[in-house]
């Protein structure tokens, strides 16, 4: 989120959906595709086991929402 979008993520139980504005699946590998990110990679691989224990729980939950809806 930022200052100005302070919500990046969204959820509509009637509709059966939801969404993230972020990429929690994102590693030096990932960014590294990405163009204009050749500075970001130094902090990405810093921040690398913090980001694995962010998004993991993260992803298993979406992913049990998924399965849970299918």
């Amino acid at each position: 989120s930022t200052e100005s979008t302070p919500v990046a993520a969204f959820e509509d139980v009637d509709r059966g959906l939801a969404g993230v504005q972020w990429h929690p699946e994102a590693d030096v590998d990932v960014v590294a595709g990405w163009p204009g990110t050749t500075r970001a990679l130094d902090e990405v691989r810093t921040a690398g086991p913090e980001l694995v224990a962010s998004w993991r729980p993260l992803a298993a939950a979406f992913l049990s929402l998924v399965r849970a809806r299918a």
